[in-house]
């Protein structure tokens, strides 16, 4: 899949996930530099990932999620 990401297209890897697939193994670092992997989340859940408050399209996806 490629997407644009700072005015540059890039490929992402993997495929995309759609309602009702499995969740797949994960690890990511915490805002407190701590570790969260896939293994940690309770389901049912909501994950929403933003690459970058930084950025218009980003920060507008935020504030939408916290506003519904």
């Amino acid at each position: 899949m490629k997407i644009t990401f700072g005015g540059k297209e890039v490929t992402l890897i993997g495929s995309e996930l759609k309602v009702g697939d499995a969740l797949p193994e994960f690890n990511l670092t915490t805002m407190e530099l701590g570790n969260f992997s896939s293994k940690d989340v309770k389901l049912p859940a909501i994950l929403l990932t933003i690459p970058s408050v930084d950025t218009s399209v980003c920060s507008l996806e935020l504030l939408t999620f916290n506003d519904r």
